[in-house]
């Protein structure tokens, strides 16, 4: 890439960067979407074991997670996200 285009790019992406960052700090923020959380209580009351422990997360679910997280992007980037979150927390004084 050419100097003059590698330079363009960067200071049209630090601007747009710039401009976010101040139309937050003004207020105006971008709606975003909300989720579902799925954990219902009828969804726990489905689907939480009978017997103890009562865990939601059981060796079925967990093999089909690591199966689909060898293949599904999104699963991945989340996945990288809960461990970066995890290490920071780590590093916070108890």
């Amino acid at each position: 890439m050419p100097i003059t285009i590698r330079a363009s790019y960067y200071l049209m992406l630090l601007i747009s960067c710039l401009s976010t960052s101040l139309m937050a700090q003004d207020g105006h923020k971008a709606k975003i979407p909300q989720l579902d959380n799925p954990m219902t209580v009828e969804y726990l009351k489905k689907n939480l074991e009978k017997k103890s422990p009562r865990l939601v997360l059981n060796r079925q679910i967990e093999k089909e997670l690591k199966q689909k997280l060898k293949t599904d992007p999104v699963l991945q980037n989340m996945y990288a996200a809960l461990k970066l979150n995890a290490t920071e927390i780590q590093k916070e004084p108890l």
